[in-house]
């Protein structure tokens, strides 16, 4: 099953946004201390927008907001939150890596999308965002941390640790500005590293366990 499978199946047993794993109500990570940060709003890239919460956020704070996803759903979803906040952006359906634009952005955000990404995308998908983004600007990125064998070999989406992603994007970005992470529990039934997955009623898709790594780059 490729990328794109995957997202249909998920997208198509959700009866409403909120159903969606990657729907988060607040905007994530490093976002809202960036936007405060910035002296004024500039030009953001959201890759995969997924339910829209970031690139509402964004907009609403006075950016130019591109939001970027290859599914319809995705795209339709975020028109909707902009019209429900009476806010503009330019909703864009595409795949980040065969998308061509000769804009540059000052903020790109990833809120999950390379950790969904297949191996050999991987790269491509960081000379493309070297390439979209403007000297001193911004790159937040949430991605799944790896914890043990068992989430890194039978649980997706693909795990990094924070030494992997800081040497990967070593050469695009002149420092990691910033790193969090947040923890939680996923599975009621299992209290420790070790999923028994023959149990019912089954762990959840994700692990037992879940470590979100937040990373701040600047370029």
């Amino acid at each position: 099953m490729d990328e794109k499978e995957v997202f249909v199946e998920y997208y198509g047993s959700a009866k409403k946004r909120e159903e969606l794993a990657w729907h988060h109500k607040d905007p994530v990570g490093f976002l809202p201390k960036i936007v405060e940060q910035a002296e004024k709003p500039g030009k953001a890239l959201d890759m995969g927008c997924g339910t829209g919460v970031d690139s509402v956020f964004l907009a609403s704070k006075g950016w130019e907001v591109t939001s970027l996803d290859f599914m319809t759903e995705a795209i339709q979803m975020t028109k909707e939150r902009a019209e429900e906040n009476n806010v503009s952006l330019n909703a864009v359906q595409a795949d980040i890596i065969d998308w061509q634009c000769d804009e540059k952005f000052d903020l790109l955000v990833d809120a999950g999308l390379m950790h969904n990404m297949r191996r050999e995308r991987i790269l491509t998908y960081r000379d493309k965002i070297s390439h979209l983004l403007k000297p001193g600007g911004h790159f937040m990125l949430a991605h799944w941390e790896s914890m043990n064998d068992d989430d890194r070999l039978n649980a997706g989406p693909r795990r990094s640790t924070r030494s992997q992603i800081e040497k990967h994007f070593s050469g695009t970005f002149d420092s990691l500005t910033e790193f969090d992470r947040k923890q939680v529990q996923t599975c009621q039934l299992c209290s420790g590293y070790v999923c028994e997955r023959n149990k019912e009623p089954a762990c959840s898709e994700v692990g037992p366990q879940l470590s979100i790594g937040f990373y701040w780059f600047t370029k």
